[in-house]
């Protein structure tokens, strides 16, 4: 009865993760698509200057990475 009870409350756990996981991943992207969307004239201006495609990808991931760490430290404090 113990593994039993045990075993469903990790699966329960287990679930919720994934789905809190799913929510925070829609999130982000949410977030930098406005992003994307809101610094088109920067692009622009970037890739007339000579920035490749890579390099302007990069730039966003680099961006997603950070307020993403950083909103998992504020969580996790």
């Amino acid at each position: 009865t113990f593994d039993s009870l045990f075993g469903t409350i990790f699966i329960v756990g287990l679930s919720l993760s994934a789905v809190a996981l799913l929510v925070g991943g829609v999130g982000v992207v949410a977030i930098m698509m406005i992003s994307v969307t809101e610094r088109t004239r920067e692009i622009g201006v970037r890739k007339a200057l000579g920035a490749t495609k890579g390099t302007i990808l990069w730039q966003f991931l680099v961006e997603a990475v950070t307020l993403t760490c950083s909103g998992a430290a504020t969580g996790l404090l």
